[in-house]
């Protein structure tokens, strides 16, 4: 009884660390950017911070990606590691685009 016990209360833990660890690496969307062929330089000067801060915010959600994977060892299911990964992909090509797209807006924005 004690061993059913524990086993059910193991997985409930489990189950809930999945769900915290869903909740505790949370990350904010891309910032919208500006038409650099028509932005003034105080937009452009925000979007930098913004990028910037978008940058930072990305990388601590892939830090704590990489912490909860580790928390869950060898217990991992496929189905968290698989969500880690893709969470993990998702934020990298994101991020990726957002700067490539700033940087075509800085070029426009110089064209001016």
């Amino acid at each position: 009884m004690k061993y059913i016990l524990l086993t059910a209360l193991s997985a409930m833990a489990l189950s809930f660390s999945a769900h915290a660890a869903d909740r505790e690496c949370e990350y904010d969307k891309a910032p919208s950017l500006p038409d650099g062929s028509s932005a003034s330089y105080e937009e452009m000067v925000e979007a930098q911070g913004e990028v910037q801060e978008y940058i930072k915010q990305s990388e601590f959600f892939i830090g704590c990606l990489k912490q909860k994977e580790t928390q869950l060892g060898e217990d991992i299911t496929e189905e968290q590691k698989a969500k880690i990964v893709s969470a993990y992909n998702h934020v990298v090509d994101e991020m990726k685009a957002t700067s490539e797209q700033y940087n075509a807006q800085i070029k426009a924005f110089k064209q001016q």
